[in-house]
This record gives structure tokens, sequence and C-alpha cells, in this order.
């Protein structure tokens, strides 16, 4: 049974791994930083144990970036035996960065919203002294149309980046699983430290047979035994002429019964 990922709200994992081994490489998956691709790997997301127990573990991530360090999710591991010989290993993270991303998109959006007025505004005073009207400045001077354009343009394309980072950090413990799967299975990069299963691998259900090998000489048939011998062609005819002469009184009965048993002595 090799490393699996299950379908479940957090990441699950089985493993052939026993328990230490696997909360071992648990480890060492989130040791290693992860650069955050939204952000051209500037930013990094970072992993501290924060405790650890007999079959589990704590920890805090970050994103680190040369300017900032900004506390993401708590969070904890949890290796138990999966029944089948080998170890369930469970990620589970908080909730905390998702609310506070949430917070951070609405304020955005009225920072945004706020601000293209303000713009309109600023830009219908520098033009005209008659009294405000949201958006006829816009409407009314062209040359302020590719203005408006370029602005919202550049608003999607905050907004998608914003997205997109998010998007990667809410799926970051998935992301740590299949990288603990590919890890167990044999695939970790040079350096990681690759635990050895803990039971030796055992034969695939439903293998067809092997055929055998043309090099194996055939098996050889069990020695026949050797066919008794068979008896001399004359015996029957030498009794026969035995008993005619008994018969016609040459011999005595005597006589025949001995010379009968050597006769057939010589058959065995």
């Amino acid at each position: 049974m090799n490393a699996t990922i299950s379908p479940t709200p957090h990441s699950v994992v089985d493993t052939r791994l026993d328990g230490p081994a696997a909360l071992m490489l648990a480890e060492q998956v989130l040791a290693t930083p992860r650069g955050l691709v939204s952000a051209f790997k500037v930013q990094k997301v970072t992993h501290e144990v924060t405790g650890r127990h007999p079959t589990g573990f704590s920890y805090r991530n970050y994103i680190a970036s040369p300017v900032m360090r900004l506390r993401m999710n708590d969070g904890y591991v949890v290796a138990q035996d999966n029944g089948q010989g080998g170890t369930r290993v469970a990620f589970h993270e908080g909730k905390r960065w998702q609310k506070i991303f949430g917070i951070m998109v609405v304020a955005a959006v009225a920072l945004f919203v706020a601000f293209l007025f303000l713009a309109d505004h600023l830009v219908y005073q520098s033009q005209s002294a008659q009294p405000y009207t949201p958006g006829q400045a816009y409407r009314n001077a062209q040359d302020n149309t590719s203005t408006l354009i370029i602005f919202i343009a550049i608003g999607v394309v905050a907004f998608g980046m914003m997205a997109w980072q998010g998007w990667e950090q809410f799926t970051l413990p998935k992301k740590l699983a299949q990288q603990f799967a590919a890890y167990a299975n044999g695939g970790g990069q040079p350096g990681l430290a690759q635990p050895q299963a803990a039971f030796p691998p055992q034969p695939q259900p439903n293998a067809w047979p092997q055929p055998p090998s043309a090099a194996a000489p055939p098996p050889m048939a069990p020695p026949m035994a050797a066919p008794a011998t068979a008896a001399p062609a004359g015996i029957a005819d030498r009794l026969r002429q035995l008993a005619e002469l008994r018969d016609a009184g040459a011999i005595t009965p005597d006589m025949f019964e001995r010379s009968k048993a050597a006769i057939l002595s010589e058959v065995s």
C-alpha cells in the first residue's frame, strides 16, 4: 500500500511508515520554506513546531518577506494506526488567516471604490467650476475615459494577484500532504532523510502466476519397474509331455511331482 491522499476536509495521507518515522518525515516536510508563486517567491511560508506529543505535534506558520513577518495559522499533525499495517497522518490547520484575508479583501474593495470616486471628483473639479456630479467628469471628458479604464485594469490585476496568493495559502495543507506522500513513496529531494518502511512489502492481491522459466528442464518421469521375466517358451510343452508320461504309466506319480517341481523352479 503506497502513500495515498484521502478526500477529506483535512488533508489525510495513508502510508506504510510506522508512527515515529511518519512524524519525523512530516516535520521535515514542514521545515522546508515554500515560496508563494503569486509573489514571485519573494514571500515564503515557513512553519515552526510549537509542541510535540507521542502521537503528533503542533505548529504555527508565517508569511516571511524581506520587510515583514506575518503570522498565519496554527495547526497540528496526528499519526494513527490505519488498521492495515501502516500509519494515517492527518494535517489539520485553523482558519485564522482565512478570516483575516476576507477582512483585507473587503477593506481593499472599499478603498478602491472610495479612491475611484475621489479621483473622479478631483478630475471634474480641475475642469469645471460647476457643482460636482459623481461620474460626470468621465462621462463628459473623453480624455478621462482612458484614465478610468487604466485605473480599473490596475485594480483588477491587483485583486487577481491577491486572490491568487490567497488560494495558495488556503490550499497549503493539501500541498503539504502531497509532498509528504511523494517523500513517503521514495520521491524526496536529495538530502532529505527517507525513513524505511515499518514492515517488508507484501505480495499484491490477484497477482498472475509467473510462467515457468524456459531454461528449466522438464521434470523427470519416475523410473519404471522392470517387467517380470517371461516364462521360458518350452515350459508348457515340457509339463504337457511329463503329464503324458505319467498317464501312460512310464513314470510314477511321485516322479511326476518331483519333475514338475524342478521344471517350475526354473521359472522363479
